[in-house]
């Protein structure tokens, strides 16, 4: 039965995904004979999946940003260098060594790196109220 009900569960996470409301779930379980504590039970059980996927989904957007922004501090740093180093910008024989953006840009892609193999630990510890 247990079984069962993960695969119950499973697909009807995946058609809420889809945009299947609850009440259409609610229905389609109780033409199927469950009763309506079984049915409560699936329903929490498909929104605490639901509410995982959408902040896994958050997650890694964030993830994804941090390692933008890093990539371009890095960029908008050595570009900057650049310019004023070969002349571009003519600074009266000075140049600016942009070497903040860099380091900030490399710790922002580290620390997304980092945050990314977080996710994916297995063994991470998961904390719900």
């Amino acid at each position: 039965m247990n079984k069962n009900r993960e695969v119950i569960i499973d697909h009807y996470t995946q058609r809420k995904l889809e945009g299947t409301d609850f009440t259409a779930i609610r229905r389609e379980l109780a033409s199927k004979g469950y009763d309506a504590e079984t049915i409560s039970e699936f329903v929490q059980a498909i929104d605490k999946r639901v509410l995982d996927h959408e902040l896994n989904k958050s997650g890694t957007a964030r993830i994804n940003e941090l390692k933008l922004i890093g990539w371009f501090l890095i960029i908008a740093g050595l570009m900057v260098t650049g310019i004023t180093y070969f002349g571009i910008l003519d600074l009266n024989g000075n140049y600016i060594l942009a070497y903040g953006p860099v380091l900030a840009g490399i710790i922002l892609i580290f620390t997304s790196r980092g945050q990314g193999r977080r996710r994916n630990f297995p063994g991470k510890k998961r904390f719900h109220r």
